[in-house]
């Protein structure tokens, strides 16, 4: 069904590539179709199956043995035979310092496997140290199968509890959370014109993820696009919302949801024209569990269930905020955020680069401080600069 309001907007692809964001991208290039869901109540649904028949459950390192389950390799546990994933594999020859990308190499002769591994959980014995095992009885076979090796302290958030989380949210929201539709250039140019319509999304378009490690779940309110001021050829300036929220339940990968704003969604699943990128991030430590009730999910619902009366009155506070007449006051403004003096210039190169002028208003400042970000490899570096950026809307209500 279309929009309930036109989009009439242009967009200059030009202008917007240092904005874009790939990390939804990332997944919908890399995730096989048996982690593909079209919808949430068919995510639930799977990974409540899947929770059924797993357990958890900590054990003594050196109860584990390695042994032969047909002609493949695998483990008993406390005499239960299960066969491991590639991941649980890996995190197992972590703990006992084996190198698991040799034993890999060993496929034509698990037995042989079996035997270097022997000597390492043996010594592991000696030890008495214990880690959490992460079981999932195959629905099809009635085997067992090892799917995370974790610190015996590790703070489990299930998969399905986010899942439920995001869709208890959704639901009850004003607004149609939803997989984004994909923008279609009208022209060839970049230019996307009103005839966008909203789609229901098949496994190729799905942004609804989960695999045998974790979830990743990339929803937008498409229907309700936020219009903040004018672009210089006088068309609205149109926003929309969006959030990621993502989780692994077998070690190795954090809990957590980041939320924006942003342009436009291309057929690849990259976001353009990102703003106020705002992560909250959780390690599963002892107290995980707490914290994703405590902390993750008001933030998620906040934005969520929120009004956008704020976030617009926000956006025109900062266009109207300034900050900096000339490169003197530029300079010393960054300086004061505690970039050095080479960032401080690199960013305000990147406005002029992106917006054909310098910075002068808060909002200037977080778009050319989040643009010189996705610039950054390291995915820490990134994130700390994105939430300095987030920061910037502080001082607006300062």
């Amino acid at each position: 069904m279309p929009l309930d309001a036109p989009i009439g907007a242009r967009f200059d692809v030009s202008r917007e590539q240092d904005r874009l964001d790939g990390r939804a991208s990332r997944q919908w290039a890399t995730r096989p179709v048996d982690e593909r869901f079209v919808s949430l109540d068919e995510l639930i649904a799977s990974l409540q199956e899947r929770t059924n028949r797993s357990t958890a459950r900590t054990v003594r390192l050196g109860s584990i043995a390695p042994t032969m389950i047909g002609s493949e390799l695998g483990f008993d546990l406390d005499g239960v035979p299960v066969e491991p994933t590639n991941y649980s594999f890996n995190q197992l020859c972590q703990e006992i310092g084996a190198p698991a990308g040799y034993l890999s190499k060993m496929a034509g002769n698990p037995a042989l496997a079996v035997q270097c591994l022997e000597y390492g959980f043996r010594t592991a014995e000696d030890t008495g140290r214990e880690v959490g095992v992460l079981e999932t009885t195959a629905l099809a076979t009635g085997k067992s199968a090892l799917r995370g090796v974790t610190g015996p302290n590790y703070g489990r958030i299930w998969d399905l509890e986010v899942a439920e989380a995001v869709k208890k949210m959704t639901d009850r929201s004003g607004a149609r959370w939803e997989v984004p539709t994909a923008f279609r250039t009208a022209d060839g140019r970049g230019a996307f014109g009103k005839q966008y319509e909203c789609v229901d999304p098949t496994r190729d378009s799905t942004t609804l993820y989960a695999g045998d490690r974790d979830i990743f779940l990339f929803m937008v309110d498409q229907r309700n696009p936020i219009e903040a001021g004018h672009l210089p050829d006088g068309s609205p300036d149109l926003f929309f919302r969006g959030f990621y929220a993502w989780n692994g339940e077998c070690g190795g990968v954090s809990n957590g949801v980041g939320t924006f704003l942003y342009r436009y969604v291309c057929e690849n699943r990259n976001i353009w024209g990102q703003r106020g990128f705002q992560r909250i991030s959780i390690n599963h430590t002892k107290n995980a569990a707490e914290r994703f009730v405590g902390q993750l999910l008001p933030a998620l619902e906040n934005f969520v269930n929120g009004s956008t009366d704020g976030i617009v009155s926000s956006i025109e506070a900062s266009r109207r905020a300034r900050i900096a007449r000339d490169d003197d006051e530029r300079f010393a403004f960054l300086t004061r955020l505690d970039f050095g003096p080479k960032e401080a210039v690199a960013i305000m190169q990147r406005c002029i680069d992106e917006e054909g002028r310098p910075i002068e208003t808060l909002f200037d400042a977080q778009q050319a401080i989040t643009a010189y970000a996705r610039g950054f490899g390291n995915q820490d570096r990134r994130v700390d600069l994105e939430r300095q950026a987030g920061k910037l809307m502080d001082l607006v209500a300062a």
